[in-house]
């Protein structure tokens, strides 16, 4: 999602990790992928209003006429911060639904071909809807969503570019990526 908190009263709740760098990680993997011909369709995009209740991506999946197509929505929804007991900076989050297992698996494969692994928190979503996952999770599609942690500047003026972690946002990419290769290459994959 692209939206955040916005002004309020005096002060700038800037929204750096919640959602900037989902949706700078979302343009670098399209600007990436443009540069090849994948064997199917692949929809980059970014909802509004997930802070005031999930009304863009709610709207764009009830407009889907053949939901069942639709191999794997990816969600990226802060994944530029470390929370504060990660001092190593290694943890990230990954959410499927409990059906899902073949995504687990291909996330911790993934995982293992980075130089740095993370250290994985593999978690359904079954009954959470914390972000743009569930508009897709309630037509019955595959998800995958990441996440970095809730910080102390979550939904606080303090959530700003400076404080990114980069080198952690690259590699959340490049794991991605790597597991967004793999599902497309899996024709076994629903």
């Amino acid at each position: 999602h692209y939206d955040h908190l916005g002004k309020r009263g005096n002060l700038i709740y800037y929204g750096s990790d919640d959602n900037a760098s989902g949706v700078a990680g979302l343009l670098a993997l399209a600007k990436s992928w443009s540069q090849t011909t994948p064997p199917c369709n692949i929809i980059f995009a970014s909802w509004t209003a997930e802070e005031k209740g999930l009304i863009g991506s709610e709207y764009f999946a009830s407009t889907l006429d053949l939901p069942g197509n639709v191999k794997l929505y990816i969600n990226m929804d802060m994944i530029s911060r470390s929370v504060t007991e990660d001092s190593a900076r290694r943890q990230l989050s990954i959410g499927t639904r409990a059906a899902d297992n073949y995504l687990r698996e291909l996330a911790t494969q993934a995982n293992n071909k980075l130089s740095h692994p993370f250290v994985l928190d593999l978690w359904d979503v079954t009954g959470h809807s914390g972000s743009d996952y569930a508009s897709f999770m309630a037509k019955n599609i595959p998800v995958m969503t990441y996440n970095t942690g809730l910080h102390n500047d979550y939904h606080t003026p303090r959530d700003i570019p400076a404080d990114a972690d980069l080198v952690k946002m690259g590699d959340v990419l490049k794991l991605v990526n790597i597991t967004l290769q793999e599902v497309l290459e899996n024709t076994s994959v629903h």
